[in-house]
Protein backbone atom coordinates (compact mmCIF):
# COMPACT_ATOMS: atom_id res chain seq x y z
CA UNK A 1 0.00 0.00 0.00
CA UNK A 2 1.56 3.72 -0.88
CA UNK A 3 1.49 6.50 1.50
CA UNK A 4 -0.96 8.39 -0.24
CA UNK A 5 -3.10 5.02 0.20
CA UNK A 6 -2.38 5.01 4.08
CA UNK A 7 -2.85 8.80 4.45
CA UNK A 8 -6.54 8.70 2.42
CA UNK A 9 -7.28 6.12 4.54
CA UNK A 10 -6.47 7.77 8.01
CA UNK A 11 -7.81 11.05 7.42
CA UNK A 12 -11.16 10.09 9.12
CA UNK A 13 -9.55 9.22 12.21
CA UNK A 14 -7.47 12.32 11.89
CA UNK A 15 -10.71 13.86 12.71
CA UNK A 16 -10.80 12.78 15.86
CA UNK A 17 -7.41 12.97 16.89
CA UNK A 18 -7.72 14.80 19.68
CA UNK A 19 -9.94 15.87 22.61
CA UNK A 20 -8.85 18.38 24.96
CA UNK A 21 -10.88 18.21 28.44
CA UNK A 22 -11.31 22.10 29.46
CA UNK A 23 -13.79 21.66 32.35
CA UNK A 24 -16.78 19.29 32.58
CA UNK A 25 -19.10 21.50 30.17
CA UNK A 26 -16.08 22.78 27.55
CA UNK A 27 -14.83 20.54 25.42
CA UNK A 28 -12.36 21.04 22.50
CA UNK A 29 -11.45 19.02 19.43
CA UNK A 30 -8.32 19.61 18.13
CA UNK A 31 -7.65 17.68 14.75
CA UNK A 32 -4.22 16.67 14.06
CA UNK A 33 -3.68 17.93 10.74
CA UNK A 34 -4.91 21.37 11.55
CA UNK A 35 -3.80 21.21 15.18
CA UNK A 36 -2.06 24.89 15.88
CA UNK A 37 -4.68 27.10 13.95
CA UNK A 38 -7.92 24.96 15.86
CA UNK A 39 -6.08 25.10 19.38
CA UNK A 40 -5.80 28.88 18.45
CA UNK A 41 -9.16 29.57 17.41
CA UNK A 42 -10.13 27.97 20.76
CA UNK A 43 -8.89 30.16 22.60
CA UNK A 44 -6.20 28.27 24.25
CA UNK A 45 -2.87 29.48 25.54
CA UNK A 46 0.16 27.64 26.58
CA UNK A 47 1.02 27.45 30.28
CA UNK A 48 4.61 30.03 28.74
CA UNK A 49 2.54 32.22 26.68
CA UNK A 50 0.41 32.24 23.91
CA UNK A 51 0.49 29.42 21.27
CA UNK A 52 0.77 25.75 22.45
CA UNK A 53 4.32 24.00 22.69
CA UNK A 54 4.35 21.42 20.18
CA UNK A 55 7.29 18.63 19.73
CA UNK A 56 7.20 16.17 16.75
CA UNK A 57 10.24 13.49 16.02
CA UNK A 58 9.68 11.15 13.37
CA UNK A 59 12.56 9.22 15.07
CA UNK A 60 10.34 6.44 16.00
CA UNK A 61 9.87 4.78 12.88
CA UNK A 62 8.74 0.86 13.36
CA UNK A 63 11.15 -1.44 12.02
CA UNK A 64 8.82 -3.01 9.63
CA UNK A 65 7.47 0.18 7.67
CA UNK A 66 4.54 -1.85 5.89
CA UNK A 67 3.13 -2.22 9.09
CA UNK A 68 3.60 1.08 10.98
CA UNK A 69 4.50 3.99 8.49
CA UNK A 70 5.11 6.07 11.16
CA UNK A 71 5.58 7.05 14.95
CA UNK A 72 4.70 10.50 15.93
CA UNK A 73 5.24 11.82 19.63
CA UNK A 74 3.70 15.15 20.49
CA UNK A 75 3.36 16.56 23.96
CA UNK A 76 0.97 19.10 24.62
CA UNK A 77 1.15 21.77 27.43
CA UNK A 78 -1.71 24.19 27.75
CA UNK A 79 -4.40 26.33 29.95
CA UNK A 80 -7.46 28.16 29.27
CA UNK A 81 -7.45 31.82 29.32
CA UNK A 82 -10.17 31.77 31.67
CA UNK A 83 -10.75 35.22 33.10
CA UNK A 84 -9.18 36.09 35.93
CA UNK A 85 -8.14 32.94 36.86
CA UNK A 86 -4.69 32.06 36.49
CA UNK A 87 -2.89 29.32 34.89
CA UNK A 88 -1.76 26.73 37.15
CA UNK A 89 -5.14 27.78 39.75
CA UNK A 90 -5.36 25.07 42.05
CA UNK A 91 -8.97 25.15 41.92
CA UNK A 92 -10.86 22.42 40.36
CA UNK A 93 -13.23 21.18 38.94
CA UNK A 94 -13.81 24.20 36.87
CA UNK A 95 -10.91 23.82 34.76
CA UNK A 96 -8.11 26.57 35.18
CA UNK A 97 -5.76 23.71 35.37
CA UNK A 98 -5.39 21.74 31.92
CA UNK A 99 -3.80 18.18 32.02
CA UNK A 100 -0.73 17.46 30.04
CA UNK A 101 -1.33 14.95 27.48
CA UNK A 102 0.96 12.58 25.40
CA UNK A 103 0.29 10.98 22.45
CA UNK A 104 1.66 8.41 20.46
CA UNK A 105 -0.08 8.12 16.45
CA UNK A 106 0.39 5.02 15.26
CA UNK A 107 -0.64 5.25 11.31
CA UNK A 108 -1.60 1.67 10.69
CA UNK A 109 -1.79 -0.41 7.63
CA UNK A 110 -5.28 -0.06 6.59
CA UNK A 111 -7.99 -3.15 6.74
CA UNK A 112 -10.34 -2.91 3.38
CA UNK A 113 -12.99 -5.02 5.40
CA UNK A 114 -12.53 -2.56 8.54
CA UNK A 115 -16.13 -0.79 9.01
CA UNK A 116 -15.06 2.27 10.01
CA UNK A 117 -16.68 3.99 13.39
CA UNK A 118 -16.64 6.09 15.97
CA UNK A 119 -17.38 5.95 19.26
CA UNK A 120 -14.66 5.82 22.51
CA UNK A 121 -12.35 4.62 19.92
CA UNK A 122 -10.29 5.13 17.40
CA UNK A 123 -11.19 3.22 13.56
CA UNK A 124 -9.55 -0.05 13.91
CA UNK A 125 -6.70 0.35 11.61
CA UNK A 126 -6.44 4.08 11.36
CA UNK A 127 -5.48 5.60 14.39
CA UNK A 128 -4.33 4.87 17.98
CA UNK A 129 -4.36 7.49 20.41
CA UNK A 130 -2.98 7.18 24.14
CA UNK A 131 -3.56 10.24 26.78
CA UNK A 132 -1.62 10.08 29.68
CA UNK A 133 -4.66 11.45 31.90
CA UNK A 134 -7.17 9.44 34.14
CA UNK A 135 -9.02 8.07 30.72
CA UNK A 136 -7.39 7.05 27.77
CA UNK A 137 -8.91 6.46 24.14
CA UNK A 138 -7.59 3.61 23.25
CA UNK A 139 -8.27 0.11 22.37
CA UNK A 140 -6.26 -2.41 21.83
CA UNK A 141 -4.27 -1.85 17.97
CA UNK A 142 -4.45 -4.37 15.39
CA UNK A 143 -1.92 -7.56 15.23
CA UNK A 144 -0.54 -5.14 12.01
CA UNK A 145 0.28 -2.22 14.11
CA UNK A 146 2.84 -4.15 16.82
CA UNK A 147 3.25 -3.66 20.16
CA UNK A 148 0.83 -0.72 21.37
CA UNK A 149 -0.43 0.11 25.02
CA UNK A 150 -2.86 2.45 26.48
CA UNK A 151 -1.17 5.40 29.00
CA UNK A 152 -3.65 5.65 32.34
CA UNK A 153 -2.94 8.40 34.67
CA UNK A 154 -1.11 5.49 37.03
CA UNK A 155 0.91 4.79 33.97
CA UNK A 156 4.64 4.40 34.55
CA UNK A 157 4.43 5.74 38.51
CA UNK A 158 7.29 4.64 40.18
CA UNK A 159 6.50 1.52 42.54
CA UNK A 160 6.53 2.19 45.96
CA UNK A 161 7.97 -1.07 46.87
CA UNK A 162 11.69 0.30 45.03
CA UNK A 163 11.79 2.95 48.09
CA UNK A 164 13.59 2.95 50.63
CA UNK A 165 11.41 3.27 53.88
CA UNK A 166 13.11 6.36 55.09
CA UNK A 167 14.95 9.33 54.15
CA UNK A 168 17.51 11.51 55.99
CA UNK A 169 16.33 15.41 56.10
CA UNK A 170 17.86 18.81 57.85
CA UNK A 171 15.88 20.47 60.78
CA UNK A 172 16.88 24.01 61.90
CA UNK A 173 16.15 23.95 65.56
CA UNK A 174 17.65 28.26 65.37
CA UNK A 175 21.08 28.82 67.12
CA UNK A 176 22.73 28.47 63.95
CA UNK A 177 22.75 24.85 64.10
CA UNK A 178 21.66 21.95 61.78
CA UNK A 179 20.38 18.46 62.72
CA UNK A 180 19.45 15.38 60.91
CA UNK A 181 16.28 13.54 61.09
CA UNK A 182 15.17 10.26 59.82
CA UNK A 183 11.63 10.18 58.19
CA UNK A 184 9.21 8.21 56.21
CA UNK A 185 9.15 8.64 52.57
CA UNK A 186 5.99 10.29 51.48
CA UNK A 187 3.63 8.31 49.02
CA UNK A 188 1.85 10.86 47.34
CA UNK A 189 -1.78 11.81 47.86
CA UNK A 190 -4.52 13.02 45.03
CA UNK A 191 -2.88 15.36 43.01
CA UNK A 192 0.44 15.05 44.65
CA UNK A 193 3.61 14.69 43.76
CA UNK A 194 6.58 12.55 44.83
CA UNK A 195 9.96 14.90 43.63
CA UNK A 196 12.95 13.51 43.88
CA UNK A 197 15.02 16.18 44.37
CA UNK A 198 18.16 17.43 42.78
CA UNK A 199 18.72 20.90 44.02
CA UNK A 200 18.04 22.74 47.17
CA UNK A 201 18.97 26.55 47.83
CA UNK A 202 19.13 28.03 50.59
CA UNK A 203 17.16 31.81 51.05
CA UNK A 204 17.86 34.14 53.13
CA UNK A 205 14.58 33.66 54.98
CA UNK A 206 15.97 30.56 56.18
CA UNK A 207 19.06 32.24 57.63
CA UNK A 208 17.06 35.69 59.26
CA UNK A 209 14.04 33.47 60.82
CA UNK A 210 14.88 29.61 60.90
CA UNK A 211 18.64 29.34 61.38
CA UNK A 212 19.63 31.90 63.84
CA UNK A 213 16.45 32.41 65.49
CA UNK A 214 13.18 31.20 64.91
CA UNK A 215 11.19 34.63 64.04
CA UNK A 216 8.12 33.75 63.02
CA UNK A 217 4.62 33.79 64.68
CA UNK A 218 1.44 31.49 64.29
CA UNK A 219 0.85 30.68 60.54
CA UNK A 220 4.33 32.03 59.39
CA UNK A 221 6.31 30.10 62.36
CA UNK A 222 8.32 27.25 61.49
CA UNK A 223 7.00 23.79 62.30
CA UNK A 224 9.78 21.98 62.77
CA UNK A 225 9.96 19.98 59.42
CA UNK A 226 12.64 19.51 56.87
CA UNK A 227 13.89 22.58 55.93
CA UNK A 228 14.33 24.35 51.99
CA UNK A 229 11.73 26.03 50.38
CA UNK A 230 13.54 26.35 47.27
CA UNK A 231 13.57 22.84 45.57
CA UNK A 232 13.98 21.47 41.94
CA UNK A 233 14.12 17.93 40.62
CA UNK A 234 12.15 15.22 38.80
CA UNK A 235 8.31 14.04 39.64
CA UNK A 236 9.22 10.30 40.22
CA UNK A 237 5.54 9.27 41.35
CA UNK A 238 1.87 10.68 40.93
CA UNK A 239 -0.86 10.87 43.02
CA UNK A 240 -4.60 10.16 42.14
CA UNK A 241 -6.23 13.03 39.86
CA UNK A 242 -2.89 14.69 38.76
CA UNK A 243 -2.88 15.97 35.47
CA UNK A 244 -0.81 18.24 34.14
CA UNK A 245 2.86 16.78 35.55
CA UNK A 246 4.35 13.26 33.98
CA UNK A 247 6.61 10.92 35.71
CA UNK A 248 10.22 12.03 34.52
CA UNK A 249 9.00 15.78 34.17
CA UNK A 250 11.46 18.56 35.44
CA UNK A 251 9.78 20.67 37.92
CA UNK A 252 10.80 23.63 40.30
CA UNK A 253 8.57 24.02 43.14
CA UNK A 254 6.75 26.99 44.06
CA UNK A 255 7.05 27.13 47.69
CA UNK A 256 3.85 27.98 49.15
CA UNK A 257 0.85 25.41 48.82
CA UNK A 258 -2.18 27.39 49.43
CA UNK A 259 -6.37 27.21 49.97
CA UNK A 260 -6.86 27.19 46.33
CA UNK A 261 -9.89 29.25 47.06
CA UNK A 262 -9.00 32.68 48.56
CA UNK A 263 -8.83 35.25 46.56
CA UNK A 264 -4.94 35.22 46.36
CA UNK A 265 -5.12 31.97 45.71
CA UNK A 266 -7.46 32.74 42.58
CA UNK A 267 -4.81 35.42 41.23
CA UNK A 268 -1.70 32.39 41.75
CA UNK A 269 0.02 34.80 44.73
CA UNK A 270 -0.45 31.00 46.96
CA UNK A 271 2.23 33.67 48.66
CA UNK A 272 -0.61 35.90 50.28
CA UNK A 273 -3.09 32.89 50.91
CA UNK A 274 -5.42 33.61 53.66
CA UNK A 275 -6.49 30.19 54.49
CA UNK A 276 -6.10 28.19 56.91
CA UNK A 277 -4.13 25.05 55.16
CA UNK A 278 -1.59 27.95 53.51
CA UNK A 279 1.61 25.94 54.04
CA UNK A 280 4.92 26.92 53.06
CA UNK A 281 7.83 24.33 51.91
CA UNK A 282 10.68 24.02 54.54
CA UNK A 283 7.99 26.03 57.33
CA UNK A 284 5.03 24.62 57.90
CA UNK A 285 5.17 21.27 55.63
CA UNK A 286 8.46 19.41 54.53
CA UNK A 287 10.77 21.34 52.25
CA UNK A 288 13.81 20.42 50.08
CA UNK A 289 16.55 19.75 52.04
CA UNK A 290 15.93 15.62 51.58
CA UNK A 291 15.80 13.15 49.10
CA UNK A 292 12.55 13.62 48.86
CA UNK A 293 10.17 16.17 48.64
CA UNK A 294 6.06 15.48 48.62
CA UNK A 295 4.31 18.55 46.76
CA UNK A 296 1.22 19.52 45.32
CA UNK A 297 0.75 19.09 41.55
CA UNK A 298 -0.60 22.84 41.23
CA UNK A 299 3.16 24.21 42.83
CA UNK A 300 5.03 21.94 40.40
CA UNK A 301 5.99 24.57 37.61
CA UNK A 302 7.51 23.12 34.16
CA UNK A 303 11.51 23.59 34.01
CA UNK A 304 12.99 23.86 30.28
CA UNK A 305 15.13 21.56 29.73
CA UNK A 306 17.72 24.61 28.90
CA UNK A 307 18.14 25.11 32.53
CA UNK A 308 19.81 23.16 35.30
CA UNK A 309 18.01 21.96 38.23
CA UNK A 310 20.19 24.87 40.11
CA UNK A 311 18.60 27.21 37.89
CA UNK A 312 15.11 25.82 39.10
CA UNK A 313 15.76 26.06 42.62
CA UNK A 314 17.01 30.01 42.52
CA UNK A 315 13.87 31.27 40.96
CA UNK A 316 11.59 29.12 43.36
CA UNK A 317 11.98 32.06 46.06
CA UNK A 318 15.00 34.46 45.11
CA UNK A 319 14.39 34.84 41.42
CA UNK A 320 10.56 35.51 41.70
CA UNK A 321 11.02 37.71 44.24
CA UNK A 322 13.34 39.91 41.85
CA UNK A 323 11.30 38.79 38.54
CA UNK A 324 8.13 40.26 40.65
CA UNK A 325 9.67 43.25 42.11
CA UNK A 326 11.03 44.51 38.78
CA UNK A 327 7.78 44.01 36.98
CA UNK A 328 5.84 45.62 39.75
CA UNK A 329 7.42 48.88 38.94
CA UNK A 330 8.08 48.15 35.14
CA UNK A 331 11.61 47.96 34.79
CA UNK A 332 12.81 48.68 31.51
CA UNK A 333 15.59 49.67 29.04
CA UNK A 334 14.35 53.16 29.40
CA UNK A 335 15.45 53.06 33.02
CA UNK A 336 18.44 53.86 35.34
CA UNK A 337 17.93 51.27 37.95
CA UNK A 338 19.81 51.27 41.28
CA UNK A 339 19.48 47.94 44.00
CA UNK A 340 20.17 48.02 47.56
CA UNK A 341 21.23 44.64 48.53
CA UNK A 342 23.65 42.47 46.84
CA UNK A 343 22.57 39.10 48.38
CA UNK A 344 21.51 36.58 46.19
CA UNK A 345 17.54 38.71 45.52
CA UNK A 346 19.65 42.04 44.91
CA UNK A 347 21.89 40.09 42.24
CA UNK A 348 18.98 38.30 40.71
CA UNK A 349 17.24 41.79 40.30
CA UNK A 350 20.21 43.12 38.47
CA UNK A 351 20.30 39.73 36.25
CA UNK A 352 16.60 40.08 35.28
CA UNK A 353 16.94 43.92 34.76
CA UNK A 354 19.66 43.01 32.14
CA UNK A 355 17.78 40.57 30.50
CA UNK A 356 14.85 43.74 30.19
CA UNK A 357 17.28 45.72 28.48
CA UNK A 358 18.26 48.31 31.58
CA UNK A 359 21.76 49.56 30.50
CA UNK A 360 22.87 51.05 33.68
CA UNK A 361 22.46 49.04 36.48
CA UNK A 362 23.84 50.91 39.77
CA UNK A 363 24.28 49.18 43.31
CA UNK A 364 25.27 49.68 47.13
CA UNK A 365 26.78 46.97 49.69
CA UNK A 366 28.51 46.75 52.41
CA UNK A 367 30.43 43.23 51.31
CA UNK A 368 33.49 44.17 48.82
CA UNK A 369 32.65 39.91 48.19
CA UNK A 370 29.27 40.71 46.72
CA UNK A 371 30.40 44.19 44.92
CA UNK A 372 33.16 42.44 43.11
CA UNK A 373 30.79 38.96 42.38
CA UNK A 374 28.26 41.38 40.59
CA UNK A 375 30.72 43.10 38.84
CA UNK A 376 32.82 40.01 37.80
CA UNK A 377 29.14 38.83 36.09
CA UNK A 378 28.71 42.37 34.19
CA UNK A 379 25.59 42.88 36.27
CA UNK A 380 26.38 46.41 37.76
CA UNK A 381 28.17 49.20 36.32
CA UNK A 382 29.06 50.81 39.49
CA UNK A 383 28.30 49.58 43.35
CA UNK A 384 29.48 51.36 47.05
CA UNK A 385 29.39 50.17 50.30
CA UNK A 386 26.30 52.15 51.40
CA UNK A 387 28.37 54.47 53.11
CA UNK A 388 28.05 58.40 53.91
CA UNK A 389 28.69 59.65 50.71
CA UNK A 390 26.67 56.83 48.71
CA UNK A 391 23.94 59.26 47.85
CA UNK A 392 25.78 61.70 46.11
CA UNK A 393 27.75 59.18 44.30
CA UNK A 394 24.53 57.46 43.10
CA UNK A 395 23.07 60.68 42.23
CA UNK A 396 26.05 61.73 40.23
CA UNK A 397 26.26 58.17 38.59
CA UNK A 398 22.71 58.92 37.07
CA UNK A 399 22.55 62.22 36.25
CA UNK A 400 20.64 62.85 39.03
CA UNK A 401 18.81 60.17 40.05
CA UNK A 402 17.38 56.70 38.77
CA UNK A 403 13.77 55.94 37.66
CA UNK A 404 13.64 52.72 39.43
CA UNK A 405 14.71 51.22 42.60
CA UNK A 406 14.82 47.57 44.54
CA UNK A 407 15.94 47.38 48.24
CA UNK A 408 16.80 43.78 48.82
CA UNK A 409 18.84 44.38 51.66
CA UNK A 410 15.77 44.70 54.53
CA UNK A 411 18.29 47.21 56.10
CA UNK A 412 16.63 50.65 57.46
CA UNK A 413 19.99 52.15 55.28
CA UNK A 414 19.22 50.83 52.22
CA UNK A 415 15.59 51.54 52.01
CA UNK A 416 16.01 55.10 52.53
CA UNK A 417 18.68 54.97 49.76
CA UNK A 418 16.45 53.45 47.26
CA UNK A 419 13.74 56.00 47.47
CA UNK A 420 16.21 58.76 48.14
CA UNK A 421 17.93 58.33 44.74
CA UNK A 422 14.87 58.62 43.13
CA UNK A 423 14.52 61.22 40.43
CA UNK A 424 10.98 62.66 40.52
CA UNK A 425 8.39 60.72 39.40
CA UNK A 426 10.58 57.38 40.13
CA UNK A 427 9.49 54.02 41.28
CA UNK A 428 10.80 51.49 44.22
CA UNK A 429 10.02 48.65 45.52
CA UNK A 430 11.07 47.32 48.85
CA UNK A 431 11.68 43.45 48.47
CA UNK A 432 14.17 42.91 51.84
CA UNK A 433 12.35 41.33 54.60
CA UNK A 434 12.25 42.53 58.44
CA UNK A 435 13.70 45.72 60.03
CA UNK A 436 12.20 49.12 59.75
CA UNK A 437 12.48 52.29 58.22
CA UNK A 438 12.08 56.18 59.18
CA UNK A 439 11.87 58.70 55.89
CA UNK A 440 10.89 62.70 55.62
CA UNK A 441 8.03 61.51 53.82
CA UNK A 442 7.07 64.85 52.28
CA UNK A 443 10.51 65.63 50.49
CA UNK A 444 11.62 62.50 49.97
CA UNK A 445 8.20 60.83 48.87
CA UNK A 446 5.04 63.42 48.73
CA UNK A 447 6.62 66.29 46.41
CA UNK A 448 9.13 63.65 44.21
CA UNK A 449 5.60 61.92 43.58
CA UNK A 450 7.37 58.43 44.02
CA UNK A 451 5.58 55.18 44.48
CA UNK A 452 6.99 52.76 46.74
CA UNK A 453 5.96 49.70 46.07
CA UNK A 454 6.09 46.42 48.88
CA UNK A 455 6.43 43.65 46.82
CA UNK A 456 6.18 39.41 48.65
CA UNK A 457 7.86 36.87 46.62
CA UNK A 458 5.64 36.18 42.93
CA UNK A 459 3.10 34.40 41.46
CA UNK A 460 2.39 30.79 39.74
CA UNK A 461 2.18 32.45 36.59
CA UNK A 462 5.42 35.05 36.99
CA UNK A 463 7.57 31.92 38.12
CA UNK A 464 6.40 30.07 35.15
CA UNK A 465 7.18 33.19 32.99
CA UNK A 466 10.48 33.93 34.47
CA UNK A 467 11.80 30.57 33.86
CA UNK A 468 10.48 31.29 30.13
CA UNK A 469 12.50 34.48 30.05
CA UNK A 470 15.69 32.98 31.36
CA UNK A 471 15.60 30.68 28.11
CA UNK A 472 14.80 33.47 25.88
CA UNK A 473 17.57 36.12 27.41
CA UNK A 474 20.33 33.34 27.75
CA UNK A 475 20.39 34.30 31.23
CA UNK A 476 21.05 31.52 34.29
CA UNK A 477 20.56 32.19 37.92
CA UNK A 478 22.88 29.23 38.37
CA UNK A 479 25.57 32.07 37.60
CA UNK A 480 24.88 33.53 41.05
CA UNK A 481 25.52 30.25 42.72
CA UNK A 482 29.04 30.69 44.51
CA UNK A 483 28.87 27.55 46.89
CA UNK A 484 27.30 23.93 45.75
CA UNK A 485 27.69 21.43 48.54
CA UNK A 486 26.37 18.04 48.90
CA UNK A 487 23.10 17.27 50.90
CA UNK A 488 25.91 15.58 53.71
CA UNK A 489 27.14 19.11 54.08
CA UNK A 490 23.95 20.86 54.84
CA UNK A 491 25.85 22.54 58.20
CA UNK A 492 28.79 24.35 56.15
CA UNK A 493 26.33 25.57 53.50
CA UNK A 494 24.09 27.15 56.12
CA UNK A 495 27.25 28.65 58.04
CA UNK A 496 28.63 30.01 54.56
CA UNK A 497 25.11 31.44 53.68
CA UNK A 498 24.77 33.29 56.91
CA UNK A 499 28.53 34.97 56.85
CA UNK A 500 26.83 37.16 54.59
CA UNK A 501 29.57 37.44 51.77
CA UNK A 502 28.78 34.85 49.24
CA UNK A 503 26.24 34.82 46.49
CA UNK A 504 23.80 32.11 46.36
CA UNK A 505 24.27 28.57 48.40
CA UNK A 506 23.00 25.83 46.79
CA UNK A 507 22.29 22.12 48.11
CA UNK A 508 22.71 19.55 45.13
CA UNK A 509 21.87 16.19 45.19
CA UNK A 510 22.86 13.36 42.88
Amino acid sequence: MSIVEIILACSAGFLKALQLTMCPRRTREVSAASAASDVNDSNVSSSVGSGVVWKWSNSQIDSNPSASAACATSTVRCHAASGSIPAYSPVQPWGTMIPTFTMHLFLCRHRRNAAPRWKRTPPQGLLHVACKVSWSCAREAPASCGSVRAVSSRDALLDPADLPGTMRGVVLPGGRTVEWRDVPIPRPGPRQVLVRVRASSICGSDIRAIYREHLGRGAEAYQDVIAGHEPAGEAVALGEGCRRVRVGDRVAIYHIAGCGMCDECRRGYMIGCHGESRAAYGWQRDGGHAPYLLAEEVTCIPLPDELSFVDGASAACSGGTAYEAVLRIGVSGRDALLVTGLGPVGLAVALVARGLGVRRVLASDPSPERRQLAASLGLVDASWDGSEGTLDAVLEASGGGVEASVDASGAAAGRRLAVAALRDWGRCAWVGEGGTVELPVSPLVIHKQVAIHGSWVTSLEHMAELLDRLVRWDLRLESLVTDRLPLDAAGEAYAIADRGAAGKVCLVLD
